[in-house]
Order: C-alpha cells, then sequence, then structure tokens
C-alpha cells in the first residue's frame, strides 16, 4: 500500500525513528503501531476519523 504523507509528518516520523533506533524501528513499522494503538483505544474508529479529517481540513489539526 502506498501512502502520501505531509513533509511535517514525514519529518516527525523521521525524529522518532531517530529517537528510537536502540529498538531499530521502521517508519513502516511505525506507522503500524500507531494505527493498531488508534483503532484499538476508539471506541468509533470512523466518527473519529470524520471529526479529525474535518479538523484537518479547516486547519485546526
Amino acid at each position: 500500500m502506498g501512502i502520501s504523507i505531509d513533509r511535517d509528518v514525514a519529518e516527525n516520523l523521521d525524529n522518532v525513528v531517530e529517537v528510537l533506533k536502540d529498538l531499530k524501528i521502521s517508519k513502516s513499522e511505525l506507522i503500524e503501531t500507531i494505527l493498531v494503538a488508534y483503532f484499538k483505544v476508539q471506541a468509533n474508529p470512523i466518527g473519529k476519523a470524520r471529526e479529525l479529517i474535518t479538523l484537518r481540513r479547516q486547519g485546526k489539526l
């Protein structure tokens, strides 16, 4: 699966990977971990995704 990521987000991911270099984590593993946590924590992931997308499009996120 190919995805497009905002430059600032990509830089943040690179920074986290660098800081956690002792774990030998890849960006793919980091993104997957974040998504797994999101779906396990959210009671209503579709509703929350809708809210976050709206906020991002409004420039509030």
